[in-house]
């Protein structure tokens, strides 16, 4: 007696009664779909861009809001800025033969707000020793009753602001057109 397993096709068990089996083989399949998704939770970085096709950048920059502000071209490189109008931020890109080769976070964007917000309620010494160091040169000054008004210029961004300082103290830098 007992059972005995003959196979696949039947079974013997004790009362000698057969017991048919089927076996169907199963198959199992996966598949895997990758997507990526820009969103709150997977925030738009700077390093995404490094290494990319220059105008397939260009449009990812637009895709997470930024506009180009100013482009500028130095030997065989060129610089963008970029402005985010949302989250304030500036970048500039550098490319060369059509690729990214390096991005970083920029302090101007030719918004005005930048250097204004940066400099207003300073002291005017201070302002005009980092505004220096930012590659702009003084071009030009005058007076006004207790104020002084200077022109500066940055040839590499080809930028001009107007500070106001009134009592050594940075009244308001704006944007101008007065450098050239």
């Amino acid at each position: 007696g007992g059972n005995t397993n003959t196979g696949l096709g039947s079974i013997n068990n004790s009362n000698n009664n057969t017991v048919s089996t089927t076996s169907t083989p199963t198959i199992s399949t996966t598949q895997t779909t990758t997507t990526t998704v820009t969103s709150v939770n997977n925030p738009f970085s700077i390093s995404d861009i490094s290494g990319m096709k220059s105008k397939a950048a260009y449009v990812t920059l637009e895709q997470n809001g930024y506009a180009n502000s100013k482009t500028f071209q130095e030997g065989n490189v060129t610089y963008k800025l970029w402005y985010n109008s949302k989250t304030g931020e500036c970048l500039k890109t550098f490319s060369r033969n059509f690729y990214i080769v390096k991005t970083e976070n920029s302090n101007n964007c030719n918004n005005t707000n930048v250097y204004n917000s940066k400099y207003k309620g300073l002291k005017s010494k201070a302002v005009y020793t980092s505004i220096e160091q930012r590659g702009f040169g003084n071009t030009k000054t005058f007076q006004d009753g207790n104020v002084t008004y200077k022109l500066w210029y940055n040839s590499k961004t080809d930028e001009c602001i107007k500070t106001f300082s009134k009592n050594y103290y940075i009244a308001k830098v704006e944007i101008s057109n007065s450098c050239k």
